[in-house]
């Protein structure tokens, strides 16, 4: 089984030397209303995910704080499962600057582009892989998970690099609600919320 934060995040990080400098490129702004602006990342914000492979296993993930980014901004540490991800969030997107099981980032990768709206997609790698990450809101869609129904914004990633596909869905403030894993032969992973807690901001 694959650990949670390889699941639920990016899998990238820059050259040994931590020298990777990332590029971003909005291929469409989408159409419609604007369904997610932002995903609530208080400290003490906690979402528990149910991962649906061979077998169910469950990972707790929660916000515990900032870390300075030599160089960089403030960012949130997100706490998952082996690991703990740098991420920035601003009205335009969150990015990724790293983790705590790579180096970090010169620039950070584009995770999510604000605001998701049908059809927006975007692109985000580095020097050598520049469309390295493939993105688009493929569909707004209401779904049911044990945590609840929630109105959501299908977004598809795809790794030109891994070949592989990875579908998510996000609903505003709360995050990530799903998602759906598949790479070459034939694997499929699924991760459902089972519950959330949101802090006071």
């Amino acid at each position: 089984m694959r650990p949670l934060w390889l699941l639920l995040s990016l899998v990238a990080c820059g050259p040994a030397d931590g020298s990777s400098a990332s590029i971003f490129e909005l291929a469409s702004p989408g159409d419609g209303e604007d369904l997610v602006k932002h995903i609530h990342d208080s400290p003490g914000d906690r979402r528990l995910y149910a991962v649906l492979a061979e077998t169910m296993s469950a990972a707790e993930t929660y916000y515990d704080g900032m870390v300075q980014i030599p160089g960089g901004p403030l960012a949130s540490r997100y706490v998952t499962e082996g690991q703990t991800l740098y991420q920035e969030q601003t009205a335009e997107g969150l990015y990724y600057w790293g983790s705590s099981g790579g180096d970090l980032l010169v620039n950070p990768l584009v995770e999510l582009s604000y605001p998701l709206k049908l059809n927006r997609a975007w692109s985000t790698g580095d020097s050598i892989y520049p469309r390295w990450y493939q993105y688009r809101v493929e569909a707004i869609e209401t779904i049911e998970t044990p945590a609840g129904t929630f109105r959501t914004a299908r977004v598809v990633m795809y790794n030109t690099r891994a070949n592989s596909t990875v579908t998510r869905w996000y609903a505003d403030e709360i995050g990530l609600v799903q998602r759906e894993a598949r790479a070459p032969p034939d694997s499929l992973i699924k991760t459902v919320l089972l519950r959330y807690q949101l802090e006071a901001k």
